[in-house]
């Protein structure tokens, strides 16, 4: 494993749930921000890539979701 990746690895492993899961969001926005570029790019392969990827992330958000401990908030989420 290389310094950079052992890094990047230490700095998500430490965080908290709420910073895991704001990191979480930004990269699934930041994935939809890379298809549109490469939609506008006509790239329509990369922006399916970019777009798998932010489905990915959304989806285990979707999956660790807590409707018991959320309530209406996690529910509303969840629609």
């Amino acid at each position: 494993m290389n310094g950079l990746k052992a890094y990047q690895d230490a700095a998500v492993t430490t965080q908290s749930k709420g910073r895991l899961i704001i990191l979480l969001y930004d990269g699934a926005i930041k994935f939809m921000r890379l298809a549109v570029r490469e939609l506008e790019k006509g790239d329509y392969e990369a922006k399916g890539r970019y777009i798998n990827k932010a489905i990915d992330i959304i989806n285990e958000l979707n999956a660790v979701l807590d409707t018991d401990a959320g309530g209406e908030i996690a529910t509303n989420l969840r629609k």
